[in-house]
């Protein structure tokens, strides 16, 4: 499955859930999604686009608020 594929497959299972989805290069998909749908999206990842490995969970200090990264990768 390529980054298109991924993309629109990701958009059809989670629809409004997703707040934004970007691919600035190549096997690099960026998504957001509110924090009340982030277990059903991690669910979607793993369950249906096979994205079962998780190698990395940061955060970013943006003043008045945290971000939180989960880098999520598979076997394509």
């Amino acid at each position: 499955m390529n980054d298109t594929e991924i993309i629109e497959k990701a958009k059809a299972l989670l629809g409004d859930k997703v707040i934004e989805i970007t691919n600035p290069a190549v096997r690099r998909i960026f998504m957001g999604v509110a924090p009340a749908h982030l277990l059903e999206a991690v669910r979607v990842l793993k369950e249906a686009l096979e994205f079962t490995y998780i190698s990395t969970i940061s955060g970013v200090d943006l003043g008045e608020s945290l971000e939180i990264l989960y880098h999520f990768a598979n076997h394509y």
